[in-house]
């Protein structure tokens, strides 16, 4: 697992998003054994399954999921959704088991 040790906030604050966002499901998996980066996570939506793949632990999947459903995002307050400082764009950051704005407030 590429994982040492799991990071369970990470995985918390994915599941976190995915609800926010209003998934239908959500899932952390691992395709076999054979290969080390063969982890997954998805969100599923109604018509759509937003997933990441060769992930090489559940953390790394969580982190990703989370950054692919927050990447074109817009922000409750207007901004486009950020994960670098950018000009014009709400700032979204991990902190603990939750992702949130700099402006406080949640993604749309």
């Amino acid at each position: 697992m590429g994982s040492a040790m799991l990071d369970e906030d990470a995985v918390i604050a994915c599941a976190d998003l995915v609800g926010r966002t209003g998934a239908r499901g959500f899932e952390i998996g691992y395709l076999t054994d054979e290969r080390a980066a063969d982890w997954y996570a998805f969100a599923r939506y109604r018509g759509a399954r937003i997933t990441v793949e060769n992930q090489p632990g559940p953390v790394e999947a969580a982190d990703a999921l989370s950054r692919r459903l927050l990447g074109g995002g817009r922000c409750m307050c207007g901004k486009a959704v950020a994960l670098a400082d950018t000009p014009g764009a709400c700032r979204w950051t991990r902190l603990g088991k939750r992702w949130v704005g700099a402006c406080g407030r949640g993604a749309s």
